[in-house]
This record gives C-alpha cells, structure tokens and sequence, in this order.
C-alpha cells in the first residue's frame, strides 16, 4: 500500500554526454519526503556510461523511491539505469562554454523553481506517486523501487546515444527538522 511517508520525491540536474562506446553522466539534486517536505536529502549521482552515442547535454530529472523509511539508507547506494538520448538542440556549443566558465549547478534557476513548485504543489506531487506506486504494482517487490524520468523539455544539448549507466548515489546534505 502506498505511503506518502516511504516515499521519497527527487528533483535534479542532470548532465552527460558520450564518445563513442564510453560517457559520464552526473546529477546534482535534492530528495523530498512526500509525507513531510521539511525532510530533504541533497544528493549527488556520478555514473559511467557504456554504450554507443556522440554529443551530450544537461536537463531535469525527476526520481521517486518508494517503500523507504530513510533516505540515509541510499548514501553510497548502487544506481543501474539504462538509457536513450536524442537531444537536437541547436545551442550545444553556447551550453558546453556556459556550463565551463560558471558555477552550473549553483546558477541553473530551473532546478530552483521546480524545488519550489514542489514545496508549493506537495500534494500534486504526492497524487502522482501514488499512482506511480500503484500503476507499477510496487507491493510485490522486496526491495526500495526507484523510477526516474527525465522531463520532456526542461533540457539542452546535441547528442544520440544508447547506453547503461552505472554510478553511486551519494547524500550531500540533510535537512531534517
């Protein structure tokens, strides 16, 4: 059964690109407890990917954890995932000398605005969990589900790629009441 207090609602930046069969991906972000806003874990995600692609770019991802007590429980976690990027935006270069010559992660004010909607709109967020929880049948697994979805739109680069990503959730920073 769906509890708004074992979930956990992530919202990040994620940046990647590949040469190739080899690439990085990376994501900075902050998780959110779905029965408690005040309780957030900043996280960070450093993967290899392998695959084959060319090109890369940065957009918003959006991560749900179901069945968790505590986030803590994820620091240093195995994260597998695979992939299949198609970003044609014409602004690529513009992105790669942004992204080199500031502080990305502290000035993107995307990120920002979607930590306040979901500080804001809590119980949307919560709505759609549920039903995640739900549609995916997550009863029946032992484990602590995780699905992510990168947002159709919020994002930029030049790349085609497929891949499997492997890397480590790491927390960052708590904030808990």
């Amino acid at each position: 059964m769906f509890d708004p207090k074992q979930t956990w609602i992530g919202v990040g930046l994620k940046t990647g690109g590949m040469i190739g069969p080899v690439g990085y991906e990376s994501v900075s972000g902050r998780f959110f407890n779905a029965g408690d806003l005040s309780l957030t874990y900043d996280f960070q995600i450093k993967s290899a990917r392998q695959g084959l692609g060319l090109g890369g770019g940065a957009g918003l991802v959006v991560y749900f954890v179901f069945k968790l007590n505590s986030f803590a429980w994820m620091h240093d976690r195995l994260i597998e995932d695979w992939g299949i990027s198609v970003s044609l935006g014409e602004n690529y270069w513009t992105i790669l000398r942004y992204l080199s010559d500031r502080n990305f992660f502290a000035k993107v004010k995307l990120v920002s605005k979607t930590l306040n909607a979901l500080a804001t709109h809590g119980e949307e967020f919560r709505n759609v969990a549920s039903f995640l929880y739900n549609v995916y049948d997550f009863d029946k697994n032992g484990d602590h589900p995780m699905v992510n979805f990168d947002v159709p739109g919020a994002g930029k680069g030049l790349e085609v790629a497929a891949f499997k990503t492997g890397g480590r959730l790491r927390i960052v920073g708590e904030s808990v009441p």
